[in-house]
Formats: C-alpha cells, sequence, structure tokens
C-alpha cells in the first residue's frame, strides 16, 4: 500500500464560514483525519469522502 496522502483544506469538524462554500464548486477539507468534499447544489450541503477506493 501506499502512503496516505497529506491532508489539506480546512477541518471541517471545526466549520468553515458559510461564504467559503459557494453554489456547486467543491471545497477539499478534512474531518477526523479523512479527506472529505462538501458541495452546495440547490442550498442543500453535501458531504462525500474524497478518497477514491479504486
Amino acid at each position: 500500500m501506499g502512503t496516505p496522502a497529506e491532508l489539506t483544506g480546512p477541518d471541517l469538524k471545526i466549520g468553515v464560514v458559510d461564504g467559503e462554500l459557494r453554489e456547486g464548486a467543491p471545497l477539499l477539507g478534512h474531518v477526523d483525519g479523512e479527506a472529505v468534499v462538501l458541495v452546495r447544489d440547490a442550498g442543500v450541503i453535501h458531504a462525500v469522502g474524497a478518497t477514491c477506493s479504486h
């Protein structure tokens, strides 16, 4: 297995300023040592894991 990637972006557990998350623009961050992407779609914020399992 390879070396884990360095985490980038804000610690999303702490939170981000609402204005940092623009409609349709992904924001890469991390939670508890895991990479996470946030995206706002039609005003709803979604979070998904940012590490591909392939």
